[in-house]
């Protein structure tokens, strides 16, 4: 009989998870800001006294003055992206020698994430996210977008829970469900589990072709 192996919830990420983690963050920051510039929620100039990018801000609209504006744009992402990473790869190396980290072993049990921003990028990196938060993501244009995707999801949700009819294994588990509890857990997963123009196309199949 083979052993069987137990998990220890307790143990950090491998090094590589940890980088990919904090990856996202970079990526995510940098995006954000060129998704609202090019969807006109903020202006360059509202991120001069931002945390983080307000000083890049500065740095590109004095060197280059005349260029247009995406491409400071362009230049302001350029260098955050590059800073971003910079301050996680000197951190996290000094991380790792601090703790004395030498095997796989000693990354999951090291009882902290050793791939991370320095102190002080950390709570730049903060502030930066309560802005592109506050000016951003609960923008009332955005807002407006959440709102009508909600109510589509819902829609869709009230449909496949009363007809029980959904493809392949989807169907099969919903028309099977002994109670609500277990049907809503069904069509919840099938939702889930579609693709923004897929759920488009259910909702228009299943109640513009009614109207």
């Amino acid at each position: 009989m083979l052993p069987v192996k137990t998990c220890n919830f307790g143990a950090y990420a491998s090094l590589e998870a940890q980088t990919a983690a904090i990856a996202d963050d970079v990526a995510y920051n940098s995006h954000d800001i060129d998704d609202a510039l090019r969807a006109n929620l903020i202006l360059l100039r509202d991120l001069e006294d931002v945390p983080l990018v307000g000083p890049i801000v500065g740095e590109v609209m004095s060197k280059y003055p005349d260029v247009a504006g995406d491409r400071q744009a362009h230049e302001v992402q350029r260098r955050l992206i590059t800073r971003s990473i910079e301050d996680v790869i000197a951190t996290t190396a000094a991380s790792i020698k601090a703790a004395g980290i030498k095997t796989v072993d000693d990354v999951r049990a090291a009882g902290t994430t050793l791939v991370r921003f320095s102190p002080e990028m950390t709570a730049s990196e903060k502030g930066l996210k309560a802005f592109l938060f506050e000016r951003v993501y609960r923008h009332k244009s955005v807002m407006q977008l959440v709102g009508e995707a909600e109510g589509m999801v819902a829609r869709l949700f009230e449909h496949y829970f009363d007809a029980r009819e959904m493809p392949g294994r989807w169907g099969v588990a919903a028309k099977a469900a002994v109670d609500d509890d277990t049907l809503a857990r069904v069509v919840a997963d099938f939702i889930a589990g579609m693709t923004d123009p897929y759920a488009i196309e259910e909702y228009v199949r299943l109640f513009d072709a009614r109207r």
